[in-house]
């Protein structure tokens, strides 16, 4: 027995190498085929290995007994390294149902053709490259070799394949690829098709042609041409469902209702023996009345009990088993399990349908043909008590209430019923949960000789991510899951150890699981004393994005809903500001919360990703938003104080800094050189000369009216706008003019008061000088020096709000605080010139009034302080 069976094991491996082809045959070329000129290869720029492909074309004929696919390729050899790919060429094809002829290997060699057709080595190999995913679909493929070939020949051969699954029974589909990664110097695809039957085409890409038009009384063609088209590149992180190199498709289906009634009578809706359905009924109580745990329990059987394996041959390539022979088999593919539990569904009473979905594609389908092919997997959709479900029957089996199981992620789909006809949206709602949740705990403490930091992280893991946890961690076992993660940690955290391998237990939730790790740390004072709180789990969610300009659009991936929060101790404590940050856009929304709560400094963050992909246009403004969340997933704490955060002196730091210092000089020279010309320089270097001039001379009020106002906006851009920055540009300005009318109110107030001060002294002065005084001594330094200290900021005056900047910005804050200072001292030193001046007074008695509203306003608020107490 032994033997008999190692002879079987031989056989069967003798059968799937490559053996001499008897799947092809030798013949002339099609007589219903258009022959182009191949353009000259000069004309063609070369390609990979340099080699130039001088024409692609792909004919079809629909008129003949059987549909018959035509190509012909022709190529120049431009180097050694293109010998190899150049001297073979693949033919795939189904010996159920298709037939192979080659018609022509040619090599062009110093203007002489010589045919190569009857040297050629032909293998046929079965591959079936799924074949671990348990797929079979019985695909042959010709492996051709061309013999004797040298660089600068040019190759060209030409096959037709006739035949064509008879699962689409009349009606035919197909796509080609519309352009490549090399240059092609002429890319075709014509079909000929009876004139009664309407052939519908679609093209994705711009720079073809069609043309269409009869040919004789029976017949008509199409076709789509383009010349000298450039190689495509496909660009890094494109979608699954996106094609950057373009489709040319053709089908006799006009609308997604044809597909639906080609697919309808290949899901008929129950059990043919009623024996196989009447033992079912019994075992799975399909007959109780309560739907829904019908429905669990079906769901759960076909899950669970029916294994995957995919035997796709012939017409089950797209039409399933029946149901009676799954349940013999106990195995199946998507259709054949959907189609298994429909028939459960049925027998319960329940309506259930297929519905035709594209793993890949997802919602892209609807920028299809309409066709067959546009579809890759079948699920379920059916109705209880007036609510739909979906259901992927070859998921592992799902258990816990339907309504809180994982939503399929395929965003577009068919479904296959009588009253269908058309694409409809399959829901996928944003989790009610975080899919990831980690809580992380860290101790940090002072050693003699550094500092330590004791880790402990608990992560839960729900839906699907948690299945996938589950099963990697009874693959691989504790100890070599704990490698991984240490290996991962390091890449966070150098020299971090583990204390011990991580642990798995199951939550009440379905598919709900819980790791917990711990590590510890330590390093030495002289390696620096400031701590990273790293919020790990969200960056590596974090898509990475390219800034620069491109075509397609990106795909972003990881959790939909995520968080992780970090509680973190210190034997000295902590004296943190609490903070709040926000990042939003169409595509993402992040959110980070600083605080410190019973003597823990307490990090939260959350992700929360909305789309699938990112648009093209807007890649480089979501990078940009990116960046900001990356800056904020790490938080630097200063144990020690002797240690500058990482970014302190990076150059946007001090660049703007810099500047506005660097103003300094040169726009007060230039006053300097303008004071006796100009009042407002005058009042910087001689504002008691100026004074007098103006009050000798005065200029219109209105420009001193339009000094306090410009002064008196500028203060308020600068104290009293920054709380309001995240609230948008139309609220900023709306704070900046109201509050500068008032800051111009304040104006005339301490004016006023000024005066009433100087009578108190025995100084008479009237209100009008004193004002125009006040205006032109107070308005020059302060527009000045706060135009300076928004160019110290950079402009961006959300670096003033409360709370504690980021180290990066410190430069720019104390640098326009310090500009600030010296505007405000430059003003009360102009003022006290001016105001004298204008009272006629002097220096000291205007100082001395000042003193007295001090006095005053210390009084006021004492006498309030007094009278507000219990």
């Amino acid at each position: 027995m032994r033997l008999i069976l190692r002879m079987a094991v031989v056989l069967a491996a003798m059968l799937l190498p490559a053996v001499a082809s008897a799947g092809y045959t030798l013949a002339p070329e099609p007589t219903w085929v258009r022959v182009d000129q191949a353009p000259d290869p000069g004309s063609v720029p070369p390609g990979a290995d340099d080699t130039r492909y001088l024409l692609v074309v792909d004919q079809v004929n629909l008129t003949g007994r059987r549909p018959a696919w035509y190509r012909r390729v022709s190529y120049v050899v431009g180097a050694e390294r293109g010998l190899a790919g150049a001297g073979r060429f693949s033919i795939n094809y189904q010996p159920d149902y298709q037939s192979v002829a080659l018609h022509a290997v040619q090599v062009w060699r110093d203007g002489v053709v010589h045919e190569r057709r009857d040297a050629v080595q032909v293998q046929e190999l079965r591959r079936e490259d799924d074949l671990e995913s348990g797929i079979l679909d019985g695909l042959h493929t010709l492996d051709v070799t061309i013999p004797d070939l040298k660089v600068g020949d040019r190759i060209e051969y030409t096959y037709s394949i006739e035949g064509t699954n008879p699962v689409f029974g009349d009606a035919w589909y197909d796509y080609y690829t519309a352009t490549y990664s090399d240059p092609v110097g002429l890319r075709r695809v014509r079909a000929i098709h009876p004139a009664d039957t309407p052939l519908y085409w679609k093209v994705t890409r711009d720079a073809f042609e069609v043309d269409s038009g009869a040919l004789g009384a029976d017949a008509r063609f199409v076709d789509i041409s383009a010349r000298d088209v450039p190689r495509t590149r496909a660009e890094e992180g494109e979608p699954s469902g996106y094609d950057s190199f373009g489709r040319i498709e053709l089908g006799t289906a006009d609308a997604w209702s044809d597909i639906v009634a080609w697919a309808l009578p290949l899901y008929p809706a129950g059990f043919t023996d009623r024996a196989v359905a009447d033992a079912l009924v019994r075992e799975l109580r399909l007959d109780d009345a309560d739907k829904l745990a019908v429905m669990q329990r079906a769901i759960a059987f076909v899950q669970g009990q029916i294994r995957y394996t995919a035997l796709d041959m012939g017409e089950n390539s797209h039409a399933p088993y029946r149901p009676e022979t799954t349940i013999a088999r106990r195995f199946g593919d998507c259709k054949d399990k959907t189609q298994l539990l429909i028939a459960l569904l049925h027998e319960a009473g329940i309506r259930a349908e297929p519905v035709l979905v594209n793993t890949g594609a997802g919602a892209r389908i609807a920028e299809r043909l309409p066709s067959a092919y546009a579809f890759d997997h079948v699920v379920a959709r059916a109705l209880v008590d007036g609510k739909t479900y979906w259901i992927d029957a070859t998921r592992n089996r799902e258990t816990g209430p339907l309504a809180s199981r994982s939503p399929l992620p395929f965003g577009l789909g068919l479904p296959v019923c009588a009253d269908c006809r058309q694409l409809v949206q399959i829901p996928y709602p944003m989790p009610a949960e975080p899919e990831v949740v980690v809580g992380e705990r860290i101790d940090l403490q002072d050693r003699p000789d550094g500092y330590s930091a004791d880790f402990v992280v608990v992560t839960d893991y729900r839906g699907a991510r948690g299945r996938n946890l589950r099963n990697s961690f009874a693959d691989e076992g504790d100890a070599e899951f704990g490698r991984r993660y240490l290996a991962y940690m390091r890449g966070y955290y150098d020299g971090i150890d583990s204390k011990g391998d991580p642990s798995i237990e199951s939550l009440e939730a379905e598919n709900a699981y819980r790791t917990r790790e711990r590590y510890e740390l330590g390093w030495k004072t002289d390696e620096g004393s400031v701590f990273g709180i790293i919020l790990f789990q969200l960056l590596d969610y974090l898509p990475k994005l390219d800034d620069g300009a491109r075509k397609a659009p990106v795909a972003i991936g990881g959790p939909r809903l995520a968080s992780h929060s970090v509680r973190t101790s210190y034997d000295k404590g902590w004296t943190i500001e609490s903070e709040h940050h926000e990042v939003s856009n169409d595509y993402f929304s992040f959110r980070r919360d600083v605080s410190v709560e019973d003597g823990m400094l307490v990090i939260d963050a959350q992700w929360r990703r909305t789309a699938d992909e990112v648009a093209a246009a807007d890649v480089a403004d979501v990078a940009r938003d990116l960046e900001k969340v990356r800056d904020l997933l790490q938080y630097n704490v200063d144990l020690g104080g002797a240690a500058f955060p990482p970014g302190m002196f990076a150059p946007k730091a001090w660049l703007w800094p810099l500047l506005a210092l660097s103003l300094v000089p040169i726009l007060l020279v230039a006053a300097w050189l303008l004071r006796e010309r100009n009042a407002m320089a005058g009042m910087l270097f001689m504002p008691r000369r100026t004074m007098a001039r103006l009050l000798a001379s005065p200029p219109p009020s209105e420009r001193m009216w339009l000094l306090i106002v410009v002064a008196a906006v500028m203060e308020a851009i600068f104290t009293r706008v920054p709380p309001f920055t995240d609230k948008g540009l139309g609220m900023a300005a709306g704070v900046a003019l109201g509050a500068g009318g008032m800051l111009a109110l304040r104006t005339v107030i301490y004016t006023a008061i000024f005066g009433w001060a100087l009578r108190a002294l025995r100084v008479r002065a009237d209100f009008d000088p004193l004002l125009a005084s006040t205006a032109w001594a107070w308005g020059p330094p302060t527009v000045l020096f706060i135009a300076l200290s928004l160019v110290a900021v950079g402009g961006d005056v959300s670096l003033l709000r409360d709370g504690e900047p980021a180290m990066e910005a410190v430069f720019r804050t104390v640098a326009a605080g310090l500009l600030v200072v010296v505007g405000s001292i430059w003003a009360l030193v102009a003022m006290a010139n001016a105001h004298a001046v204008a009272a006629g007074t002097s220096r000291g008695r205007v100082v001395g009034a000042w003193g007295i509203m001090l006095l005053a306003a210390l009084l006021i608020v004492g006498s309030i302080a007094l009278l507000a107490r219990p």
